[in-house]
């Protein structure tokens, strides 16, 4: 049940739902029928639909990244990573394409996170969006000063507002 970064336990979001990782295992024990037939329905589901065969796939396979790289703390915070190795959490170098597969299935998740992408600041240069939010951490934040990275972030968080504008009819936050 700890996430700990640093000195600072985070806690990890499944404690909400269940008491330890033995609940988790148990429930996922007694509904493992259910869940093996519910991922085969999706990807039946998926796969004849009338999306591009290339598109079919691609949500199908990168949907493991729920898994392996994202972090759901107790506090409901969360975000997600470009690989367990990496651990910069809302990373923009690689956001804009990562964060699809959480507005299409958690669409809750991705406007949090972008909003939080946009939230922290930088004292000496508030108009500045950060890099990422940290490493394993969702508080903080990495900014880097060159007006190339400034220019990149800004045009990502404009495209990803007008996406996840277009997918849910909600703006975030400004």
């Amino acid at each position: 049940p700890r996430f700990k970064v640093g000195q600072k336990n985070h806690g990890n979001g499944y404690t909400n739902r269940f008491s330890d990782s033995l609940e988790v295992a148990r429930n996922g024990l007694e509904h493992v029928a259910y869940y093996f037939s519910a991922v085969k329905e999706w990807h039946r589901r998926v796969q004849s639909s009338s999306l591009p065969k290339w598109l079919n796939e691609m949500l199908i396979n990168s949907s493991y990244v729920f898994s392996t790289n994202t972090v759901h703390m107790k506090s409901g915070l969360f975000g997600m990573m470009e690989s367990p190795s990496n651990g910069k959490v809302c990373d923009w170098a690689s956001r804009l394409y990562s964060s699809l597969g959480t507005l299409l299935f958690f669409p809750r998740l991705e406007k949090d996170e972008l909003s939080l992408s946009c939230e922290v600041r930088n004292d000496k240069v508030p108009e500045q969006l950060c890099q990422h939010l940290g490493v394993l951490a969702l508080e903080g934040g990495a900014f880097d000063g060159s007006e190339d990275c400034q220019v990149n972030i800004w045009s990502q968080l404009v495209l990803a507002s007008y996406r996840n504008y277009i997918f849910t009819g909600e703006s975030i936050p400004a």
